[in-house]
């Protein structure tokens, strides 16, 4: 499921850093996780498609990606860098797709 944001947030916002938008989900601003699922999520998909070579595997490898990396902002663990985070928890999604 893709979430969905307030226009409001999108015309105020669009413009965060990534370290901004990771503040303000720590914060609890579904909005601002809004906004990075938007940013990172054909990224992601792609990068997942080619290793899984299955749309549904990696459509579930985005969905487990973004909501083990709400979970680790919610946490309050520090994230330096979000994308990085991103893709290194994309990656362990897909060895474990992957692993028998």
């Amino acid at each position: 499921m893709i979430p969905h944001m307030n226009p409001m947030f999108t015309a105020a916002t669009a413009d965060l850093t990534d370290p901004e938008l990771v503040s303000r989900i720590a914060r609890g601003e579904v909005d601002a996780f809004v906004l990075l699922w938007n940013r990172y999520r054909a990224l992601v998909f792609r990068w997942c498609c080619g290793r899984l070579h299955d749309h549904s595997a990696a459509e579930d490898a985005l969905q487990e990606t973004m909501y083990a990396f709400w979970k680790v902002v919610a946490s309050g663990r520090p994230v330096r860098s979000p994308r990085g985070l991103i893709m290194t928890i994309a990656r362990r999604r897909c060895v474990d797709a992957i692993a028998p």
